[in-house]
């Protein structure tokens, strides 16, 4: 039985004697969703049951509800929802797929919007409905300037919170993608938690030690946190003057490289000068017939992409598309011929995309994680590094020693870095794609409506290509 996809059991102890049930009699049984009949063995039998697709059964045993309690979780491609009743079945709202490296997730059960966010090469911060959970009404709140991957809402002051590891660096901003605020620095943030009912008031400033003081005492000079945590350096150079606070210390502040500086005192990243956001609140990032110049440059010490985006310079030739038009690792740049810094840098010799070497900062070395494609940044015998710890019975042992979920093997995503989770193995595991389907080159089974779409939904881009 070739392309077999669905099979039903009849089973006579749990069918209806007959045709005509309650089911079919009163309008699907007065149920919302599903109805399911079966034998009367008692004469107060109703002889049917109501069910729910998503959601929970109400209590009139009629209706379905939503779910007040629920896991969400996402598999690169897809978020999905569990209920945490062991005996249900159902799921709360219907799967959000199409969608491209999703790592970090949120759910705002005021609104019940699922708020996430998305790596490279397509890194945004969006929202869905989980009312009608689909690719076409995604909601964008922020996707440029940003490399997001941990995330977090505040439901009592109605804000996101997010980690930035490639800028090492924690923001928020509100959740309709207003008022960016860069937080504080820290190294490599991945996740982020948030307890909003330990927090301060939208009017006071929360103090690393727990302690609540006024806005306006925040970066004027003293310490009023008792740990000089509203007097630190990189709160205080992001932060915008308020009107009754003091614009002789406010405008003293000195922004770092590669940021802009808002006649409000306020500094932003470079990348977000002319990105279409007010990021400054006065519109000033966002100079109508300057960023609409065809041959504008980026701001500050940043690379101008042909198309128009800004990115550090930094990023050119590290071997990721960071313009998204490959024009930071073309040829021009003699990439081939570029060395990493030997005092600050790492060499990863393993070539990647480009075929050429990777650098990462030297920090970066034996931190536990595989930065390079090959893991030799982790290397025990190069450079005496701690022997890397086994991964659990439920992961997957990547070449490279980095742990992933047994589930992404074979899952037509590189989530090892090195491909070993995508081996030839693999082939065997792979379903043959239907005739209404396309075939990428890794594998992988898109819709055919997908090919030649401008988006790259095979992962290798083998969709897109000699599209014209």
């Amino acid at each position: 039985m070739p392309n077999l996809r669905d099979i039903a059991i009849f089973d006579i102890s749990n069918q209806p004697s007959k045709a005509d049930t309650p089911c079919t009699r009163l309008c699907n049984g007065g149920c919302a969703q599903l109805c399911f009949s079966f034998p009367v063995d008692q004469p107060t039998s109703p002889g049917f049951r109501c069910h729910c697709t998503t959601g929970v059964l109400a209590e009139d045993k009629h209706s379905c509800e939503d779910s007040k309690e629920f896991l969400v979780y996402t598999t690169r491609t897809e978020i999905h929802s569990l209920s945490l009743l062991p005996k249900s079945y159902n799921v709360p709202f219907d799967t959000v797929s199409d969608l491209t490296n999703v790592v970090g997730i949120d759910f705002d059960y005021t609104n019940k919007d699922l708020i996430f966010t998305q790596i490279r090469p397509d890194t945004k911060i969006a929202k869905v409905s989980s009312s009608n959970p689909t690719k076409e009404k995604m909601e964008i709140i922020l996707e440029q300037g940003i490399n997001p991957e941990g995330i977090a809402y505040d439901w009592t002051s109605k804000k996101i919170y997010w980690t930035d590891s490639a800028n090492n660096s924690i923001y928020s901003m509100n959740s309709d993608g207003s008022h960016i605020v860069r937080i504080i620095q820290v190294e490599r943030p991945r996740a982020i938690v948030l307890d909003p009912c330990r927090g301060c008031n939208a009017n006071k400033f929360y103090c690393a030690n727990g302690q609540c003081i006024s806005r306006l005492w925040a970066c004027d000079g003293s310490d009023d946190c008792g740990d000089n945590s509203d007097e630190d350096r990189n709160y205080c150079t992001y932060h915008t003057c308020s009107p009754n606070e003091d614009l002789l210390h406010c405008s003293d502040r000195s922004c770092p490289p590669n940021s802009f500086r808002c006649p409000n005192h306020r500094c932003i990243p470079g990348t977000w000068h002319c990105d279409g956001d007010d990021d400054c609140g006065d519109g000033a990032d966002e100079p109508g017939e300057y960023c609409k110049l065809d041959g504008r440059t980026c701001f500050g010490d940043l690379f101008t992409c042909d198309n128009g985006n800004c990115v550090p310079k930094i990023y050119i030739c590290d071997g990721d598309n960071d313009c998204i038009d490959g024009s930071d690792e073309e040829d021009r740049h003699k990439c081939n011929n570029r060395k990493c810094d030997e005092e600050t840098e790492f060499t990863c010799n393993a070539n990647k995309q480009w075929g050429r070497a990777m650098c990462i900062p030297k920090k970066w070395v034996c931190d536990g994680d595989p930065d390079c494609v090959d893991g030799a940044d982790e290397n025990v015998t190069a450079h005496y590094c701690p022997p890397p710890q086994e991964c659990g019975e439920n992961e997957f042992q990547c070449q490279n020693r980095r742990c992933i979920s047994k589930e992404w093997e074979c899952d037509f995503d590189n989530d090892c870095g090195d491909g070993s989770d995508e081996s030839q193995a693999c082939n065997s595991k792979y379903r043959v794609c239907t005739a209404d389907e396309f075939n990428c080159t890794n594998a992988k089974c898109i819709r055919k409506t997908y090919h030649c779409d401008g988006e790259d939904d095979c992962g290798d881009n083998s969709d897109e290509v000699g599209c014209g």
